[in-house]
């Protein structure tokens, strides 16, 4: 039998396979990971790692914001406006926003938005990120949040949440609210707070625990004929305010012991205290008061190198137009060793002159009933302004 021949080519093409084969197994050979080589590349990938830098998420302010998934939709130049039946509630505007389907969740960055109220221009609200759920209508704002109402009134917080079916601004304790404003044409207010409420439907304030406000009014110097600066600092732990009726009342907790339950009122030269005050600033030609400050009250007055003077009364009212302290309710003044009470007594801060209806008058210990319709004398304190 005659033998078969193998064609060369064929001899090769083999030969050139199993050279491959042997090559290859012996360069996954050297390259393959040692048992425990965390570094090797070849070590199983995150997908986490697998996230682009455009699509990772920076840190949030805002809670519970899922920043280590991405996002279903990343929309630049963000803009969402919620309305309910037709009327608008609030819009919000946004370099960025990130949507979440499955958590039914909107969360965007350098935020501004309008909150709308019918009859009024909008409140304006800005902050450093905003998120609001799909499925619920309230909008929560976070970091360097600044809320302009339409009078001009501006207040600074960290946080703030609107609730568009109640129209209501809350701030939550939690955090610290600093506002300031312009009361009528002649006072600057300044106040801080722990937490904020504006109910829009109502137009009213509350500052829900400690409050410092602070309040400069405008006024007229008598003497010189220029413009002073009159300043009241009110202390309290809650107050609220109708900015319909233009007034502000301010009041302690309750739980308080009977000692500590007194708000405090600081004007130069002089120290009030009383059980709750009353700030007015509607400025109309028949406004009297300014402020009144109610039950238990206690006033002293003092300057550098004079005599003190103090009174109690009832209630204290400080007239607008003239810088008149009105004693009511049983008020007495005292004075070194004397003391005046009356039914009505009048302290114009001023002129430093005391005038009293109906008064009885003390000095050093001896009673002299004057029994006269209006009495007047001049009184050793300073004046108070």
């Amino acid at each position: 039998m005659k033998a078969r021949s193998i064609p060369l080519t064929r001899i090769a093409v083999a030969a050139f396979l199993v050279l491959a084969i042997a090559v290859n197994f012996i360069l996954f050979q050297s390259d393959a990971p040692e048992e425990g080589d965390e570094a090797s590349a070849w070590n199983r990938i995150d997908p986490k790692d697998l996230i682009t830098a455009d699509l990772a998420n920076p840190p949030a302010l805002a809670p519970d914001i899922p920043v280590s998934k991405i996002p279903d939709y990343k929309v630049a130049g963000f803009t969402y406006n919620s309305a309910n039946a037709g009327i608008r509630q609030w819009k919000l505007e946004a370099e960025e926003a990130n949507m979440y389907n499955k958590d039914e969740l909107v969360h965007a960055r350098t935020v501004r938005a309008n909150l709308f109220n019918p009859g009024s221009l909008p409140t304006i609200i800005t902050a450093k990120e905003a998120k609001y759920f799909l499925n619920r209508k309230e909008l929560e704002v976070f970091g360097d949040v600044v809320t302009r109402f339409p009078d001009g009134f501006v207040i600074r917080s960290e946080y703030l949440k609107y609730y568009p079916n109640s129209r209501d601004i809350q701030i939550t304790e939690k955090f610290n609210v600093q506002g300031e404003g312009k009361e009528g044409t002649d006072r600057d207010v300044n106040f801080r707070s722990q937490g904020f409420r504006y109910d829009m439907a109502k137009n009213e304030i509350l500052l829900p625990k400690k409050v410092f406000y602070k309040m400069t009014r405008h006024v007229m110097d008598p003497v010189t004929l220029r413009e002073k600066k009159e300043l009241t600092i009110i202390q309290s732990d809650y107050a609220a305010i109708s900015r319909t009726r233009k007034v502000a009342r301010f009041d302690m907790d309750e739980s308080r012991p009977l000692k500590q339950r007194l708000v405090i009122i600081e004007q130069p030269n002089t120290f009030i205290q009383s059980r709750w005050a009353e700030i007015f600033y509607e400025d109309t030609p028949d406004s009297v008061h300014y402020m009144i400050a109610h039950k238990d009250v206690y006033i002293l007055e003092t300057e550098k190198n004079k005599q003190s003077r103090w009174a109690t009364c009832g209630q204290a009212d400080f007239s607008k137009k003239e810088n008149i302290i009105l004693l009511r309710q049983q008020p007495q003044v005292y004075q070194g060793g004397d003391t005046v009470t009356g039914d009505l007594i009048r302290i114009y801060r001023d002129t430093d002159v005391v005038e009293v209806d109906r008064s009885n008058a003390y000095s050093e210990g001896k009673q002299e009933e004057t029994q006269k319709e209006k009495t007047s004398e001049h009184s050793k304190h300073p004046k108070s302004h």
